[in-house]
């Protein structure tokens, strides 16, 4: 019998996008790691779950077509524009997968969100990091870095881990002094969070370019996590091409219709907005007074530094939290080995 396996072409990650965890048997496991809403979901969207839950016998509907009207009413966009997906990572890949191959380059920010970095690594293509200002995306940075093999250039915006984001005028510098044969991905998975008129979700964007595509979710501020329903706004050139990549029945029945029933909650936003902002305060102040430096974050999150001192490193401190069933973020793959994330 040969001892030959079949060749593959994609291989494991060095640095796992998923790692283990080393955690006590039968703890109570508090989850502070993965920016889930700590408030829930819209009860609407609960009792509509349910209800459809029913009705498990029956398919999806494939092109999402009471979510994407509803999402275009919403927030003032044409449907026809509006791709659904099994969470935006799954659009981020189909993305990368209309544009890159081996041998092509993915830009994103220094310190960008990993599934940028398991997008490029999927695809063979080659993965080009670029300078951050302190702690926030650089649009020169990114630009520094654009070659001829760029194809696809991805930014968080806010960026996650580090909260972080840049202004409407660097987003929109950005889309015009990018060459329009690059493919520019906005991830405005924590735009439902901030209230702040110098922000931009980059939705306008995509109406004035077309290269440019915002992808959005339901998985932070409108709390349904579990169900897998995130979203993008394209370009008309792009919709074709991200229907005939993206899985078919991708956004399974009893998400759509939760999705589109908390979109009915106009006042859920409001709330969690409020109530995310006390919390970031309320977080800031108490790390701060123990000693720790935090990063201002517009997200659902802080990034703590920590001390260099022996025992009381943010490594030192991960290993404590985890011995206690406590799951933060520890970033060291994010090039930030004195950081926590703590949701």
């Amino acid at each position: 019998m040969s001892n030959s396996v079949p060749p593959r072409y994609v291989e494991k990650m060095k640095v796992p996008l998923v790692a283990g965890l080393e955690m006590p048997i039968n703890s109570n496991v508090l989850n502070l790691g993965t920016n889930q809403s700590p408030f829930g979901a819209p009860q609407i969207a609960i009792d509509v779950a349910i209800k459809k839950a029913r009705e498990l016998h029956q398919y999806c509907d494939p092109l999402s077509t009471d979510l994407r009207h509803a999402l275009g009413t919403f927030h003032r966009i044409d449907p026809d524009q509006i791709v659904c997906g099994n969470g935006s990572e799954e659009l981020l890949d189909v993305i990368g997968r209309l544009y890159a191959r081996p041998g092509d380059e993915i830009l994103h920010s220094e310190y960008g969100y990993r599934q940028f970095e398991m997008v490029t690594h999927r695809l063979g293509a080659t993965q080009v990091k670029a300078p951050a200002d302190g702690m926030t995306t650089s649009v020169d940075g990114l630009l520094s870095k654009v070659t001829n093999k760029t194809k696809v250039c991805f930014i968080a915006n806010p960026e996650n881990p580090t909260g972080t984001y840049i202004d409407r005028h660097e987003l929109s510098r950005l889309t015009t002094e990018l060459p329009p044969s690059i493919s520019l991905v906005i991830d405005s998975a924590y735009a439902e969070y901030i209230d702040d008129p110098d922000y931009s979700d980059g939705m306008t964007l995509v109406d004035e370019q077309q290269n440019v595509v915002v992808v959005r979710t339901f998985s932070k501020a409108w709390g349904l996590a579990g169900l897998r329903v995130g979203w993008a706004y394209c370009p008309t050139n792009m919709i074709g091409s991200m229907n005939t990549v993206r899985g078919l029945g991708n956004v399974n029945s009893i998400a759509q219709a939760a999705a589109t029933a908390a979109l009915k909650d106009t006042e859920f936003l409001k709330d969690i907005r409020l109530r995310n902002r006390e919390g970031i305060q309320r977080l800031t102040k108490d790390a701060e007074t123990i000693g720790l430096t935090v990063v201002p974050s517009a997200g659902n999150f802080i990034l703590m530094g920590f001390p260099n001192t022996p025992g009381k490193t943010a490594d030192a401190a991960n290993n404590f939290l985890l011995s206690e069933g406590i799951i933060l973020r520890h970033v060291p793959d994010h090039g930030l080995p004195n950081h926590i994330r703590m949701t």
